[in-house]
């Protein structure tokens, strides 16, 4: 089996459809690494086409922690910090779906909406692809290789044990650590100019036992949108 791998699309779905121009379906299982809303213009276009393709294709689709940062506010009005995280984190994300919801004309300008209309109007009209985010695996495990959002905690004495937290949050702990798998972790979440530690290399990291495979190339930060092909 091969696999095309993608991480951190971050609602750039032109990117995305031009790095599927180089995956051959019928040869190679797409697996998404997680991140598919946030920062970028299409946050809500990923978001389907990534569901479409698993439906039609059969690809497997991860979270990531900005899907579970935007699932936990839907899911906690009124929290600490709600509007400093809709006015930075999920603006772009939110302006996304309620500029493709056909009824928001009558409510007015999106921008003046409360969080809470917000969330009335996610919830009863996009609620397909809110179910979708809700039932993204943590990680998805092959004989060779274990693909996950963002790491795992390799102090662990057996990895499945790890935490939501870790699968999605984990930097330094496993970027620098020798994880005792017998199979090549595959992750995103931290971008590979800051594993290569060159401001401008993007391209995948490969860490020095060949052990982990790090994609994120950065498309969050207007860099560049990474695919990899693994057999």
């Amino acid at each position: 089996m091969n696999y095309f791998v993608i991480s951190d699309i971050h609602g750039h779905l032109t990117k995305l459809n031009e790095l599927l121009k180089h995956w051959n379906p019928d040869n190679e299982k797409l697996i998404f690494l997680g991140d598919y809303i946030d920062r970028g213009p299409d946050s809500i276009h990923v978001l389907k086409r990534v569901k479409e393709l698993t439906e039609n294709y059969g690809a497997e689709a991860l979270m990531g922690n900005h899907e579970d940062m935007f699932l936990t506010w839907l899911d906690h009005p009124n929290y600490d910090g709600e509007d400093q995280y809709l006015n930075s984190m999920a603006f772009a994300t939110v302006l996304s779906f309620l500029s493709n919801t056909p009824s928001i004309a009558s409510k007015g300008n999106p921008l003046t909406l409360t969080p809470a209309t917000i969330r009335e109007i996610l919830l009863n009209e996009h609620h397909e692809l809110l179910d979708f985010m809700k039932n993204l695996s943590l990680y998805h495990e092959t004989p060779n290789y274990l693909f996950v959002h963002a790491g795992i905690n390799p102090n662990l004495s057996d990895w499945k044990n790890n935490t939501i937290n870790d699968f999605l949050w984990i930097r330094e702990p496993f970027i620098y650590s020798q994880h005792d798998l017998d199979k090549i972790i595959v992750f995103g979440h931290t971008h590979t100019c800051l594993l290569h530690d060159e401001p401008t290399n993007t391209n995948i990291w490969i860490d020095r036992y060949q052990s982990k495979i790090g994609i994120d190339g950065g498309a969050g930060s207007y860099k560049s949108l990474n695919g990899v092909l693994l057999k």
